[in-house]
């Protein structure tokens, strides 16, 4: 299989990001806290 370079490192972003939200789900669940570097728009200080 000959895939582009750009499907492959868009793909691998995606994939990245979806264990991300799992650890952050498992987080939440388990232990009940959320991570530091994780806010609403509303809570930036410009």
């Amino acid at each position: 299989m000959d895939y582009p370079i750009l499907e492959i490192l868009l793909n691998n972003l995606r994939h990245t990001q979806h264990h991300t939200a799992q650890l952050n789900l498992l987080l939440r669940q388990d232990l009940d806290q959320q991570m530091e570097w994780s806010f609403r728009a509303g809570d930036i200080d410009s």
